[in-house]
């Protein structure tokens, strides 16, 4: 069996590069916020592909 030297993917990465400080003070004005682009583009590719290729998928019909 092989060994993987790959580094470890990281799931869930917020983006370094939001303005914490205005999302707050937009919170504490409205009570919401909605952050666009809130994960690193690897972390979001990363999450895409494990729902895509790694989760089975199934539907139940008629279950209520």
């Amino acid at each position: 069996m092989a060994v993987s030297t790959a580094a470890p993917k990281t799931l869930f990465a917020i983006n370094p590069a939001l303005d914490r400080a205005a999302l707050a003070r937009r919170f504490a004005e409205t009570g919401r916020v909605q952050v666009r682009d809130v994960l690193t583009p690897e972390s979001a590719r990363e999450i895409l592909t494990v729902l895509a290729k790694g989760t089975p998928w199934g539907m139940a019909t008629a279950a209520g």
